[in-house]
């Protein structure tokens, strides 16, 4: 598996994929009968704290390394669930623009973040997309993303505590004037496995909302 968290993959990943393409495009959405394995609200006993990086509205899209950094009041909710954080992250989509389609890890599978947004939620959102034809396989990076190639098949705000399948196909969608900023981490099983969906279904139940 290739992932685009390893460091020097990020870096080239970012330079020539998220940079470029990133004006708004704009899809109305339509609830679909599709099956939610994308995104879950989290009731969690706790404020996540916005680290200081994710303030302003500069021009540039980024995805940040926070390396050491950790939410303490998560970091003590994965203890007891028995799971660790592997990563975390920051991803920033300027304003009146949005990232690029894409998974977060070759080939896709359904592993999870544990996020939180802040800007203007009300209109931002992350959005799932599946290619118009279903017998596309994705294997290697970067993919395709001409958007209309693809449908829009669900979307969500993510402006309180939520888990998100970054192994399907997504992008980040900010169609307002503020700097969209989310705070990222990536949970694993204590062997660095990722989470998957359904395991994530099970592990945090009872702060599903």
């Amino acid at each position: 598996m290739t992932t685009i968290y390893d460091p020097k993959l990020k870096e080239e990943f970012v330079r020539e994929y998220f940079y470029k393409g990133i004006e708004l495009y704009e899809r109305p959405y339509t609830v679909s009968d599709y099956p939610n394995i994308y995104h879950q609200y989290l009731q969690l006993p706790f404020e996540i704290k916005r680290p200081d990086l994710c303030y302003g509205s500069p021009t540039d899209a980024k995805i940040t390394n926070l390396h050491d950094y950790r939410d303490e009041n998560i970091e003590q909710l994965h203890n007891k669930l028995g799971i660790k954080t592997l990563i975390v992250e920051v991803v920033y989509t300027p304003p009146n623009s949005n990232l690029p389609i894409h998974s977060d890890a070759m080939p896709i599978d359904n592993h999870v973040k544990l996020n939180i947004t802040w800007g203007n939620s009300d209109k931002a959102a992350t959005r799932w997309w599946l290619p118009k034809d279903r017998t596309t396989t994705f294997n290697t990076f970067p993919i395709n993303s001409d958007r209309n190639d693809y449908d829009l098949i669900y979307q969500a705000h993510t402006n309180s505590p939520c888990l998100i399948n970054v192994g399907q196909l997504h992008d980040s969608y900010n169609p307002s004037n503020e700097g969209r900023w989310t705070l990222s981490t990536i949970p694993a099983h204590m062997d660095n496995r990722f989470i998957q969906w359904d395991e994530a279904m099970e592990i945090y139940k009872d702060y599903i909302i």
